[in-house]
């Protein structure tokens, strides 16, 4: 563990491992996402390839896995696992349509909907940790690369300097959290993909062909794939940090409260997002940011190593 961000992985570490996952197998959003209101959105989000990295890139320029498996089929010679594959991703049916009148495009179809997400989200179970730094000492003797900059905003640098070395108490409870399974649509076939992996010597070259070792080899575009998302709803995040403060930087903090941002969690753009900042009689200033159900918030992606599901060594 990287002692620079011992308290943040920790609170990672206990997601992850809550849902029966490595902290390496999650893909974190550049800023934490609400459940998007159509399947149009939610499946173009699932359909992006991730990569090693431990950000999860949602820009235009990523690459998309039912793009890449497109250029798969035309890459493979001919089988009857290919002629069932090729079928089934020409199939309109197991596509959204695209409708040109609201801008959406033809999209490739997944699991789980926004529907199952909301269902799941509603059958999901309590989570809760904490973290006391009087009792869990960061392992870095240096005391401020090891510590949060609890609020990002730079008028507030002043309260992260005053936290300095002193105490923190960091608390984070989701009302429901559930990882439903990722999985593609009838559009993709499982077989022809591991027949595609299995046998690199059998595929077809020339011009425009894609090739084994650019989806496949070191620096590969399909080297990962999304295995499961995280979804919550009713979520409470707590830092206490046992300063010495002032009314000063409490009324700071409440003048410029759209703008505090909270670690580990920067939920800005959130909706229905309430932050209770206090002053506390030990000069202790504890702030609290709720975001209440209904919204559900889309935290991480899971992954896993392409190589790892095809040969059955992954657990999933």
């Amino acid at each position: 563990m990287n002692d620079r961000y011992f308290y943040e992985q920790s609170i990672y570490d206990a997601i992850a491992s809550h849902i029966g996952l490595k902290f390496s197998n999650l893909r974190f959003f550049p800023k934490i996402l609400s459940l998007p209101q159509n399947d149009y959105e939610l499946f173009d989000l699932l359909d992006i390839i991730p990569s090693s990295a431990p950000l999860f890139k949602i820009n235009n320029d990523v690459p998309r896995l039912s793009s890449t498996y497109s250029k798969l089929l035309q890459s493979q010679q001919d089988s009857l696992i290919l002629q069932i594959a090729k079928k089934n991703f020409e199939n309109t049916n197991n596509w959204l349509p695209g409708d040109p009148s609201s801008n959406l495009p033809k999209t490739p179809m997944y699991t789980p909907t926004c529907t199952d997400i909301r269902q799941s989200v509603q059958n999901g179970g309590l989570f809760e940790f904490s973290i006391d730094t009087s009792m869990t000492p960061s392992p870095n003797k240096s005391l401020e690369p090891s510590l949060p900059n609890f609020v990002v905003y730079e008028p507030f640098r002043m309260f992260n300097e005053i936290a300095g070395g002193n105490r923190f108490v960091f608390k984070i409870r989701f009302d429901k959290m559930t990882s439903p399974s990722v999985r593609p649509g009838a559009w993709f076939s499982n077989p022809l993909l591991t027949q595609a992996f299995t046998n690199p010597d059998k595929w077809l070259t020339g011009p425009d062909i894609v090739t084994w070792n650019s989806l496949f080899g070191d620096n590969g575009t399909l080297k990962f794939t999304i295995v499961n998302i995280l979804a919550v709803s009713g979520m409470k995040l707590e830092v206490q940090s046992f300063g010495n403060y002032d009314n000063a930087m409490l009324n700071a903090l409440k003048i410029n409260e759209v703008a505090t941002s909270i670690w580990p969690f920067y939920l800005n753009n959130v909706k229905h997002l309430s932050q209770k900042i206090e002053l506390g009689s030990d000069k202790s200033i504890k702030i609290t940011t709720s975001v209440d159900s209904p919204e559900i918030l889309l935290l991480f992606m899971g992954v896993e190593s392409l190589s790892k599901l095809i040969t059955g060594t992954a657990i999933v």
